[in-house]
């Protein structure tokens, strides 16, 4: 399992490219405090949006879905993200943990008073300064009700002083989704934390802020803290919210976009068929289930979407002057032969492809003379944690590719090959114990680029691999 270190960013795609709902869990240890934990959606400026994106447990619900909270209580809380149902203004989400005093048998404490919560800790209770110690766990739900665990945040109460506000994480949209370990605290309660995101800055409707009271009985101290990542709960997946700028079309067209997602009860099949001949639809960032048929000239411009079926042929383009730009399109659960396996199938000619990268099997698009032999997934299976580990896969190309994948640690040799048949070595160097390896490499041609799905965990105990291809 994966630790995020505090700072670092991290794109969401990188550990589950097609999710788009995601679980995060918070978890502290202070059993002698009441805890409030929320979801708080901020705008681009880092202003609070609005009380129905302030998530806590008097109101566990945003809008459509967007946020939810559940299993609330003094040792953590679950929030789910439905990214597909966030409006375009929300672009961050901050998770945070308000400390409250409480009376006990030993002392009565006001947190915010001075002090690293640890010390106030110990004098209050007679407890060890390495207590309250807390984990931010992320994970993802697949279309087929599967889970990813993605890693965890930890933190402590040590890492603090004078605070009582403790902002863990964030997860926010800069181009795309990313999460951050923030580890950072302020003093007072929620509703100052609220007045510091405001302060300094004229606004039209200010938010008024929200003080939140304790709205819990304390139950009998915990004797510890629950491991990180209890498993994320299966979740149906939506599309994340589109950037709000159009981008440009990169062919001149006779006829001007048409509507930008399907209308309530309608598909993207819907809008192809109603599309005039050489007009432009142009795509949300986010997920539509297919398959499609293409019979007309036609530009589709995504913004990163993804067009997917659980079996092929996912696309298929049966007409002249057909431009594919910024998709993903992916078959879910390939069939090992046949055209079940099929993500673009083209027959006609062959359509013009822009930054299209596919997983599965393309049938019909003359990008070189010869076949293409890429392999439909790499499960390395467990290998050995902080070692170098190596497998060597074969690549039959009938052009000139490169090769490389976002995976940290993994690399492949070589990394651009001309025509022809090749063994490819992939290393993995230096993973942490308990990581699990979720990602793809890509490779990439002039027109297009084919995705190979990798996986695997790193564990302690096994010998380092160096296995050619199956």
């Amino acid at each position: 399992m994966r630790q995020f270190l505090r700072g670092e960013r991290h794109k969401l795609a990188d550990f589950a490219p097609l999710h788009r709902v995601w679980q995060v869990e918070l978890s502290l240890d202070a059993p002698q405090f009441v805890i409030d934990y929320c979801c708080l959606g901020l705008d681009a400026d880092g202003h609070p949006v609005g009380d129905e994106y302030l998530i806590f447990y008097n109101r566990p619900d945003a809008p459509y879905g967007a946020i939810s909270l559940d299993n609330a209580s003094n040792n953590g809380a679950l929030f789910t993200l439905d990214l597909g149902n966030l409006p375009a203004h929300v672009r961050r989400l901050v998770f945070t943990a308000t400390l409250h005093h409480v009376e006990s048998e030993a002392a009565m404490v006001n947190v915010q008073g001075s002090g690293a919560l640890a010390d106030i800790f110990a004098s209050a209770f007679g407890l060890a300064p390495d207590i309250g110690e807390g984990y931010l766990a992320l994970g993802a739900g697949t279309r087929e009700t599967e889970s990813i665990e993605a890693g965890f945040f930890a933190f402590s109460g040590t890492d603090f002083g004078g605070e009582t506000t403790l902002v863990i994480g964030e997860v926010g949209w800069k181009d795309e989704w990313r999460f951050i370990g923030v580890g950072k605290g302020l003093a007072g309660d929620l509703s100052a934390f609220l007045r510091h995101l405001d302060g300094g800055s004229v606004r039209a409707n200010p938010v008024q802020p929200v003080t939140i009271p304790p709205a819990r009985v304390l139950a009998p101290p915990a004797p510890a803290p629950a491991p990180p990542i209890a498993a994320p709960r299966p979740t149906p997946i939506t599309a994340p919210p589109q950037p709000t700028a159009t981008p440009a079309v990169a062919r001149p067209v006779a006829a001007p976009p048409i509507a930008q997602s399907p209308p309530p009860g309608g598909t993207l099949q819907d809008l192809i068929d109603a599309a005039a001949p050489n007009s432009v639809l142009i795509l949300m960032r986010g997920e539509y289930q297919g398959p499609f048929f293409i019979t007309k000239p036609l530009t589709i411009q995504g913004q990163n979407s993804a067009l997917w079926a659980r079996q092929g042929p996912v696309v298929t383009v049966e007409a002249r002057d057909v431009a594919l730009h910024d998709l993903e399109i992916e078959v879910t659960i390939p069939q090992n032969g046949g055209e079940g396996d099929i993500a673009l199938k083209i027959a006609g000619e062959a359509p013009q492809l822009h930054d299209v990268r596919v997983r599965g099997r393309i049938a019909g698009l003359p990008d070189g003379d010869g076949e293409w032999k890429v392999p439909t997934s790499l499960d390395l299976g467990r290998f050995a944690a902080r070692a170098e580990n190596r497998w060597r896969f074969e690549l039959s190309v009938p052009t000139a590719v490169q090769l490389s994948s976002p995976v940290e640690g993994l690399s492949l040799s070589p990394a651009q090959v001309d025509a022809g048949q090749h063994q490819i070595t992939l290393t993995l160097r230096d993973v942490a114990p308990d990581a699990i390896i979720a990602g793809q490499i890509e490779v990439r041609a002039a027109s297009l680029t084919r995705t190979i799905p990798v996986s695997g965990s790193a564990v302690l105990g096994v010998e380092a691999a160096f296995r050619g291809s199956d």
